[in-house]
């Protein structure tokens, strides 16, 4: 027992340290995915042709470094046309007022999520595994709440934006859990996450409170034909590699 639980331990220990620095996929000449690795979750930067915009927005305290790699990048805050927040927990919500209030960025979340922004504080949160309990240690249960611009209960596309995506409400992770499809890329969330030591590998994400619903929405997103899949979590997932996952049984 004692030599499993070093192991979840010093899992967690490479899992807060292997994923830093940014990783960039051309998906074409005008659509780039540049992923602002963190220590506990994903930023991506997304290029759409003259359209630059964000999926999530890191955990509060990582402001200075989301703006340092922006600028790497070439990108100012003032750029962004919009944070399109995958989901409200503080991992992925928790630099979104300072974004908005320093640039005036618009915030789009889903409906069910809502009370989670305004309040800034996590929903329940279940564990899939003795390391998602370990890791529920690193994850403050707050952050600075914010009132989003955008609240999203249907589909809707970003044309306005000048990004030709849909938006889609998928309630698995978080009652108002929302998935982005671009082109023949989708933007998932903590629908799905990659392996801490394979980043490429697809693996059940951390907290999942119901799993029977979690596959469902994995295969229903698989309809959308999409070639990548961009995690919160490690990532990105090629398709072909999840219908292999799923084949091998993982919610049994």
């Amino acid at each position: 027992m004692k030599k499993l639980t070093l192991f979840y331990f010093l899992a967690v220990l490479m899992f807060l340290t292997s994923c830093s620095g940014i990783n960039t996929q051309k998906i074409h000449e005008d659509f780039e995915v540049h992923t602002l690795y963190s220590n506990i979750s994903n930023v991506h930067l997304v290029r759409y042709y003259d359209s630059y915009f964000l999926v999530d927005a890191g955990i509060e305290g990582e402001e200075v470094r989301i703006e340092n790699q922006l600028a790497a990048l070439g990108v100012n805050g003032k750029d962004l046309k919009f944070i399109l927040l995958t989901h409200g927990h503080t991992d992925h919500a928790g630099t979104s007022k300072y974004f908005k209030e320093t640039y005036g960025i618009p915030i789009i979340v889903g409906e069910g999520d809502l009370p989670m922004l305004l309040s800034g504080k996590n929903d329940s949160l279940c564990a899939t595994s003795f390391l998602g309990e370990i890791t529920r240690l690193f994850v403050p249960a707050q952050y600075p709440p914010v009132e989003p611009d955008v609240v999203v209960s249907e589909s809707i596309n970003l044309k306005n934006y000048g990004v030709d995506g849909t938006i889609i409400p998928m309630k698995d992770h978080t009652e108002g859990s929302l998935i982005l499809v671009l082109e023949k890329t989708a933007f998932v969330g903590d629908l799905l996450r990659g392996k801490a030591m394979a980043k490429n590998t697809p693996a059940l994400i951390f907290y999942q409170c119901n799993l029977e619903e979690n596959q469902k929405n994995v295969i229903k997103t698989l309809l959308f034909n999409c070639d990548m899949w961009f995690t919160g979590h490690f990532g990105p997932l090629k398709t072909s590699r999840i219908q292999s996952w799923l084949e091998s049984k993982p919610y049994n």
